[in-house]
């Protein structure tokens, strides 16, 4: 993820600018770190996986974002270096349950959010944890061992399956959508930074830190931005593919990817086993991607705003979406026909990229986490 480019940044130090298309913007928190968001359908019940500086926690929220309390013992009880992705499962006569997931750790309450306990999982680097109304399965994507793996539950998270994603040109895992219990698509990508920095081979837990192609953790775990994007003459560079599975994952197939584009991808969100939007980003202009064949065909929109990073995908309808991302201002993406897009900013002073985002069921809300020019994280409320 392009976060902010170096001109970029130096002119938006001193610039302010105002927030249009959003009906409001609520700044909630300013953390040291917040990069994932999880809702309930009402928008009463809140989640943002953040750092306070000195613990690994959750801010939560039960009263539509009016108050955030920050529950510090999460990261523990993960056994998280950090948290990073957060989904909630939101089932009409059923207890709402919350999962989060990041380097090493993921966490699961069964209970809305009031207690915690560690999930039974092995060791996974996950950027991303969705849940999908549409199949009913918890899914967290990210490397196990090394590998890319999806680990699924059907069952609002009591048990996992594992399953290797097979078919990636290295094991570059990003994000996934599940959109049914058989179809699976996953988009794998690399910068081209992997095994060298500044000359010097960089270690595998610094790789793993290291969540876009300017943006880690620093060793102090604190929000760390790169001024150029890092470029290894013994890597193959920017690539992105997506893998498709139409059995649960016993066999995969690559349906799409693009090592000409110097771009790698990001979220990728599905309505349908058919239907799905995915973004792409990297040393030019990002782009959206979507298909309505289930891969088949893909139609390409590259923002024409001046941004260099889109992060995160909902699609709520067959063709209707939502993407978030920015580098200049915060900024978020709507479509009603998968072809027209239209854009909605907020200020310079409550996000110059908007990381993560989480829709209330009727999508009147996204609760959302953002990068601040100070390079700490904002916790938003965005009102359409």
């Amino acid at each position: 993820m392009s976060f902010f480019h170096p001109l970029i940044l130096s002119l938006c130090l001193g610039v302010s600018s105002a927030s249009s298309g959003f009906s409001n913007v609520s700044h909630l928190e300013t953390a040291v770190l917040a990069f994932g968001s999880a809702s309930s359908l009402d928008g009463v019940t809140s989640f943002f996986p953040s750092s306070d500086g000195s613990t690994i926690g959750v801010y939560e929220s039960f009263d539509s974002g009016a108050t955030l309390d920050y529950l510090d013992g999460v990261g523990e009880t993960a056994e998280a270096m950090i948290l990073m992705a957060a989904a909630v499962r939101d089932v009409p006569n059923e207890n709402m349950s919350v999962i989060t997931s990041g380097l090493f750790g993921s966490a699961i309450s069964k209970d809305g959010g009031y207690e915690w306990e560690k999930l039974n999982l092995p060791e996974i680097v996950c950027q991303d944890v969705k849940y999908e109304s549409s199949s009913n399965l918890y899914a967290l994507t990210g490397q196990s061992l090394g590998q890319p793996t999806v680990a699924i539950s059907s069952d609002g998270g009591n048990n996992f399956d594992s399953i290797i994603v097979s078919g990636f040109y290295e094991p570059y895992i990003r994000y996934g959508s599940f959109p049914s219990s058989d179809t699976f698509y996953v988009t794998a990508g690399i910068w081209g930074d992997d095994d060298i920095e500044n000359g010097k081979e960089i270690s595998s837990s610094k790789k793993q830190k290291r969540l876009t192609s300017r943006l880690s953790i620093s060793d102090k775990g604190t929000l760390k931005y790169h001024d150029e994007i890092i470029h290894d003459t013994n890597s193959s560079g920017y690539w992105a593919q997506v893998a498709k599975t139409v059995d649960g994952g016993k066999t995969w197939s690559i349906i799409f990817e693009d090592f000409e584009n110097d771009l790698y991808p990001n979220d990728i969100h599905c309505y349908d086993v058919n239907t799905c939007t995915f973004v792409l980003e990297g040393a030019i202009a990002p782009q959206i991607v979507t298909t309505q064949d289930g891969g088949a065909t893909w139609t390409r929109f590259t923002d024409p705003s001046g941004g260099v990073s889109l992060m995160a995908v909902r699609m709520t309808g067959p063709t209707e979406a939502y993407v978030s991302g920015g580098g200049d201002v915060g900024r978020m993406w709507h479509t009603a026909d998968l072809v027209n897009w239209n854009d909605m900013t907020t200020d310079i002073s409550d996000a110059v990229e908007i990381f993560s985002f989480a829709l209330t069921g009727d999508s009147s809300v996204a609760y959302a986490t953002g990068v601040l020019r100070s390079q700490l994280c904002s916790i938003l409320k965005l009102e359409f």
